[in-house]
């Protein structure tokens, strides 16, 4: 699978600061799931990646992003790639995670 937006399209190198803090790429799909993420058939996680602030990145939003996807997961042991694809559209408008979805620049 490949991520619905950007195909093709190489990511920024380098983003506008927010409010002082430098951007983080981060994984919309968690690392720390990568191996449930492959075998419900999403073969790439890095092609599941945003630019966001440092403060979504490293305040309170990340942990709650992994807690979430851990119950997701919990929940929904056997889900397909379009159930996974379509919680992580959720999460991201729960979250406000600015679009687009991008392939991460070192992977």
């Amino acid at each position: 699978m490949t991520a619905g937006g950007g195909a093709g399209a190489k990511p920024p190198v380098k983003s506008p600061p927010s409010a002082g803090f430098p951007w983080h790429w981060h994984h919309l799909l968690p690392r720390m799931l990568q191996d449930w993420f492959n075998r419900q058939g999403i073969n790439d996680i890095h092609d599941y990646c945003v630019h966001v602030p440092h403060d979504i990145h490293n305040g309170q939003t990340h942990p709650q992003w992994e807690r979430d996807w851990k119950q997701f997961k919990e929940a929904n042991p056997n889900a397909t790639p379009q159930q996974i694809l379509n919680k992580m559209r959720d999460m991201m408008a729960r979250y406000g995670i600015p679009l687009p979805i991008q392939r991460h620049p070192k992977h």
